[in-house]
């Protein structure tokens, strides 16, 4: 899975890193996406992994996988759930090193002092990862609509959208492939599940009819799913179009739903 050479961004990780990863699997399953691409659903999943040495005093991460097969939805395993990378704070801004050019920097402290959060830098080891920005928040079910315009209110939503249009527009320029991402994190009998709202190269009209439509709509329909389905710990939404779209869930052993809530 990676070792304690410095790799190809510059990063060296230390042993301990590399076992407490290990320790990570024991406890929960981490799924196996394509090139960090959230848009497309984990393909398999991390079932264990341990920790060998290499040539000389480097070490590597050995990683055991399992990978989805097409046929019938097997029964939920119920010994380990996936692995969910809980908020540490009510709001925040995630960046992949897509996001490092001085310009795009600028921009982000811009939001930090509008918003007052952190930013959360996110380690991507793929050949050529996607490029995604994230806005995560703390929400409810039924009210990831209500519960975002409360926190910020009508002038501060303008500035905050503006920002963030700049920010992907960058993006736009370099003729890369993006994604902007709102993540809704809500607790459902005792559970916290995930909600993504994805955009591909989104403009700022598109990014307004997120907060403003999208995100109502997809409260209405969770309302009657989520209870009804006490597995899924991930939702993810295109709503990067006129209509939203769901994309896929997710249970808790990680094994994708495409069946459309």
């Amino acid at each position: 899975m990676f070792t304690t050479h410095r790799d190809a961004h510059g990063d060296k990780f230390e042993p301990q890193t590399l076992k407490d990863f290990a320790d990570q699997v024991e406890s929960a399953y981490l799924p196996l996406w394509t090139d960090h691409d959230p848009r497309i659903p984990p393909h398999g999943r991390v079932i264990d992994a341990y920790v060998e040495r290499m040539q000389g005093e480097e070490l590597a991460l050995i990683g055991v996988v399992e990978e989805f097969e097409r046929g019938p939805r097997p029964p939920l395993d119920t010994t380990r759930e996936m692995k969910i990378d809980h908020l540490p704070v009510d709001l925040l801004i995630g960046v992949d090193r897509s996001y490092r050019d001085k310009r795009s920097q600028a921009l982000l402290n811009d939001l930090v002092a509008i918003l007052g959060v952190p930013v959360r830098p996110e380690s991507k080891k793929a050949l050529e990862p996607l490029s995604v920005l994230t806005l995560a928040a703390k929400a409810s079910l039924g009210g990831i609509a209500a519960g975002f315009a409360a926190r910020l209110g009508e002038d501060l939503y303008e500035q905050v959208k503006k920002k963030l249009a700049l920010l992907l527009a960058r993006r736009r320029a370099k003729n890369d492939d993006f994604v902007f991402r709102y993540r809704a994190e809500i607790v459902v009998s005792g559970h916290v599940v995930e909600i993504d709202f994805l955009a591909t190269a989104p403009t700022e009209a598109q990014i307004n009819r997120i907060f403003k439509s999208h995100l109502a709509i997809a409260d209405a329909k969770l309302m009657d799913y989520l209870p009804k389905h006490a597995e899924v710990r991930r939702v993810v939404f295109d709503a990067g179009g006129a209509e939203l779209k769901f994309l896929y869930a997710i249970r808790s052993d990680v094994y994708p739903i495409l069946d459309e809530p």
